[in-house]
């Protein structure tokens, strides 16, 4: 018993080391950082987020995004559409309008129908809890160079407000030639 005691006291009695602690510390420090780095989102030439009013999305309410590639070099994209929900959404599908607009303001539109859930209710996309993200390529083989802008807005028959949708976005994904 008297052993055991006397162990104790020494491990304590180490852990209150300066030295130890400082170190301790550090490794912890860099094992988050690269617990986040391994985590870190995928990159795209280009993305961008809008988030929805909590209250609702209205449809004569248009979100506008103005890609610009930082990468000159890509010289054909995929466009993708990004939606995150909650389980607030009430719908299986998402319609959407989308509109792209090239350098001569000429305009492309696209009709999307996202698929929020399977025909069982199921969520689709990834994501935990209540909150999850869809993707859904609205357009291939896009000149990035010609991309002015995009404008997405819903287009749910009968409702004139979209629920449980937290944000969209845009991604701008470099073709593989």
């Amino acid at each position: 018993m008297k052993k055991a005691t006397e162990i104790k006291t020494k491990l304590t009695t180490r852990s209150n080391s300066p030295r130890i602690n400082l170190a301790a510390a550090v490794v912890a420090v860099v094992m988050m950082l690269m617990a986040l780095g391994a985590c870190s989102p995928e990159r795209y030439p280009y993305s961008d987020f809008r988030t929805l009013p909590t209250e609702g999305w209205y449809s004569s309410l248009p979100l506008r995004f103005k890609p610009h590639l930082a990468d000159s070099t890509v010289q054909k994209c995929d466009v993708v559409l990004a939606v995150r929900h909650t389980n607030k959404y009430p719908y299986s599908d998402l319609n959407l309008v989308v509109d792209l607009i090239d350098s001569n303001y000429e305009v492309t539109r696209r009709q999307a129908e996202i698929h929020i859930s399977d025909s069982y209710g199921n969520w689709c996309g990834k994501g935990f809890g209540n909150f999850y993200q869809v993707k859904a390529t609205i357009a291939e083989g896009v000149d990035p160079n010609t991309l002015s802008s995009i404008v997405v807005w819903p287009a749910m028959k009968g409702c004139d407000k979209v629920v449980g949708i937290e944000n969209l976005g845009i991604l701008v994904i470099p073709c593989d030639d």
